[in-house]
């Protein structure tokens, strides 16, 4: 029996408010089995350099707890120079960042995204979408399905996507951008707390 969440689940279960840079691009050809959304974008070294890292950092995961548990000493090294590594890709972050726009306000789940837009896009078209958080400094290329278009002020549009064949690595940045969003805001309310 799978275990899999449908669409209105996962949107349910996970569900942040957000800030990212994002870009669109509109497929109306049909898609080769295999085909990346990366494709229907210029090549981005910042970009693809910041995927490299979070690769990296989640491979050594399990390493670093057992290094920690058999040398604390190694284990601080270690952390010291992802300290290091984190001050360059906050860096490229920003260098990112100032070339490719304005950050826009949109609603993230494990099942789609929502964000305002200029344009009015096609319901139930596929297009390719860029996202790039800064607070994380990750970014991911992937396919969404417009499921709503709703007309709000100064001729901008409401769009509600839900993400289409979303790969496993993919789906797991978005879990963990999701848990650090939501563990930052709990973590603001319990200071906040604290002072009253």
């Amino acid at each position: 029996m799978s275990t899999k969440l449908s669409y209105n689940e996962r949107r349910r279960a996970y569900r942040i408010a957000d800030m990212a840079i994002i870009d669109l691009v509109h497929i109306k050809e049909s898609l080769e089995p295999d085909q990346t959304a990366d494709t229907f974008f210029p090549k981005s070294t910042e970009f693809e350099i910041m995927r490299d890292l979070y690769a990296i950092e989640k491979e050594s995961t399990a390493y670093m707890r057992s290094i920690k548990e058999r040398s604390p000493d190694i284990s601080s090294y270690l952390q010291l120079l992802n300290k290091k590594i984190e001050i360059i890709s906050r860096a490229i972050s920003k260098e990112f960042s100032s070339s490719n726009g304005d950050d826009k306000f949109l609603d993230l789940s494990q099942g789609g995204i929502g964000f305002s837009h200029d344009d009015k896009l096609l319901k139930d078209d596929l297009y390719a979408l860029k996202i790039w958080f800064n607070e994380s400094m990750i970014g991911l290329s992937v396919f969404v399905k417009v499921v709503d278009v709703i007309e709000i002020a100064n001729n901008k549009y409401r769009i509600s996507c839900e993400f289409h064949n979303l790969g496993d690595n993919d789906d797991a940045i978005i879990s963990r951008h999701i848990m650090q969003v939501q563990s930052r805001i709990q973590r603001s309310k319990r200071e906040e707390s604290l002072k009253d």
